[in-house]
């Protein structure tokens, strides 16, 4: 078990300092390795989660003998039920991981003699593998679209389900790749508390996680939505890049402001 005492900070606050010992250190990273590969799968499930329907779209346009009933409730089963195991893998994990929720918010790491300086050089092996990794992931996320733009210069409409499943196939591979090594390089950061996981970083990622939260939650609502009010399963991913351009300024402007006000807080108690 970590040991805990507290240290008043500059914000009229007090820190929790943790001390944390090398088999536990160790534990907690071979955890978030494993973590990582399976919040990969459970995320990129769902991001297929619509090929199935899609592919009997297609298949809908070369036998007219397929009832288009069955075929939406084939796809609003099939989206069910991966949502069902993704959302319980994120809850599994979710719940393990509440016993280094101390690593994220507010808590300064106090660290065993010799395990800063191992966690620092599993940290450099492991940045060749997390840069080649993101520049995969990028190219396929860039390439993604590739299908679709084939799709719309055939013009023919089975066409446009098969190169939407695949261009979901692509983003994720990408989504999966990039949250695997993510999470373990993110792991590193938290016990070295580099980058934002110094202790006041920490605070900002609270808030961020919320923010992050609903906006996915209900960025998805609207997709599925979309998609299967209007039947518009072709286009309907199209809210996800759009979400993407708009989410990481909102993000950046948050960080801002919260940066900003914990400056103005310190130069307070700097001149009492």
């Amino acid at each position: 078990m970590q040991s805990k005492e507290s240290l008043p900070l500059t914000i009229n606050e007090k820190i929790t300092i943790t001390k944390m010992t090398m088999s536990e250190v160790k534990n907690y990273l071979d955890y978030r390795v494993q973590a990582s590969w399976w919040i990969a799968i459970a995320t990129s499930l769902i991001i297929v989660s619509p090929i199935l329907f899609l592919i009997l779209k297609a298949i809908m346009n070369f036998n007219t003998s397929f009832d288009s009933m069955y075929v939406n409730l084939i796809g609003v089963i099939t989206l069910f039920i991966i949502i069902v195991i993704s959302v319980s893998v994120y809850i599994y994990f979710g719940l393990k991981s509440s016993q280094y929720k101390f690593l994220e918010y507010k808590e300064k790491i106090n660290l065993e003699k010799g395990v800063f300086e191992f966690v620092k050089d599993k940290q450099q092996k492991f940045k060749n593998t997390y840069f080649l990794c993101n520049i995969i992931a990028t190219v396929i996320l860039l390439l993604s679209p590739l299908p679709l733009i084939v799709a719309a210069f055939f013009q023919l409409e089975y066409l446009y389900f098969i190169m939407a499943a695949l261009s979901l196939l692509f983003i994720s591979v990408a989504v999966g790749i990039f949250i695997v090594v993510g999470i373990q390089d993110i792991s590193m950061e938290k016990i070295l508390q580099e980058k934002k996981y110094t202790p006041k970083n920490k605070f900002i990622n609270e808030i961020i996680s919320y923010i992050t939260i609903v906006f996915w939650s209900v960025l998805t609502g609207i997709y599925l939505a979309w998609s299967f009010i209007g039947n518009d399963w072709s286009i309907s991913w199209i809210i996800y890049v759009v979400g993407g351009f708009i989410y990481y300024p909102i993000i950046i402007c948050v960080t801002y402001f919260i940066s900003k006000k914990f400056k103005n807080i310190n130069k307070k108690d700097k001149n009492k």
